[in-house]
């Protein structure tokens, strides 16, 4: 997917690394957008040079590249619902979301991480929902946090 990378898609404050001697530059995310930065870009975020960690001890600032699902939206599993059970998910997304981060959901503005997408599944299932195509559109991204 590192051909892929878009670098509109990069957080704007995102740390990148140019530290090409690093053991695990291939496996560093850091790495990999700073390989992908463009001239067209003014200012990026930089782990500083003199701190680059000795030879053989571990970077602090390692982030390993991981892709995961984003969905977007969930109208479209809502109107394939009778309207008993799409009144009863509506009421449920109102009590799981802050009302702003469900309107950014629904009108795909927001994407659903992994771990509010099994949370959504569950409660489409307890509300009668046995296809698993819930979400409008699923896309893949690279997991910009570190947790």
């Amino acid at each position: 997917m590192e051909e892929e990378l878009d670098y509109n898609c990069v957080p704007n404050t995102y740390t990148h690394c140019f530290n090409t001697d690093c053991p695990r530059a291939g496996e560093c995310l850091r790495q990999m957008v700073a390989r992908h930065v463009s001239a067209e870009v003014w200012q990026i975020r930089v782990v500083n040079p003199l701190a680059y960690p000795a030879k053989g001890t571990d970077c602090p600032m390692f982030h390993p590249i991981k892709v995961i699902k984003m969905a977007w939206g969930m109208r479209q599993a809502i109107h394939r619902m009778s309207y008993e059970d799409g009144e009863k998910m509506k009421k449920w997304l109102n009590r799981y979301y802050p009302r702003m981060t469900l309107s950014r959901v629904m009108n795909h503005k927001r994407g659903i991480p992994p771990s509010e997408q099994n949370a959504i599944i569950r409660a489409f299932r307890s509300f009668g929902m046995k296809d698993e195509n819930v979400f409008d559109k699923v896309t893949y991204t690279y997991e910009w946090s570190r947790r």
